[in-house]
């Protein structure tokens, strides 16, 4: 007999991952991210979290745009790749599919959000 525990443990990443990373959605690793920044990359960070978790701690250099504006903005103005970022990766995940549906290209999230980039020994910036 194999127990719920056994099968939820089994089958439920699966689900996770199958329900959030279909499609042509470009993902890299705070390590790929760590290594852009200390190359002088050109970038634009953008956290799309709400203004209170952005404020209580966020990646240096990151822009606030939350999620409910990039749904409904037309046009966005970057330099170079464009790397999302949330608290694990989920809501950037979605932006980065919103943004592919606008035409924006050259986009990527972050694997893990910021609480894997602090997991990763990354800097992160509190308060205003």
């Amino acid at each position: 007999m194999v127990s719920f525990a056994r099968v939820r443990g089994l089958i439920l990443p699966f689900l996770f991952f199958g329900l959030f990373s279909q499609g042509d959605e470009k993902r890299i690793t705070v390590e790929e991210l760590m290594d852009m920044m200390k190359r002088g990359e050109e970038i634009t960070l953008i956290d799309v979290r709400t203004p209170e978790e952005y404020h209580e701690e966020r990646i240096p250099g990151s822009i606030l745009i939350p999620m409910n504006e990039i749904k409904k903005r037309e046009d966005f103005q970057y330099n170079g790749k464009i790397v999302l970022y949330c608290t694990i990766g989920v809501r950037s995940l979605k932006a980065n599919r919103i943004l592919r549906s606008k035409g924006v290209e050259d986009v990527v999230d972050l694997i893990g959000g910021i609480e894997a980039w602090k997991k990763a020994g990354g800097r992160v910036v509190r308060g205003d």
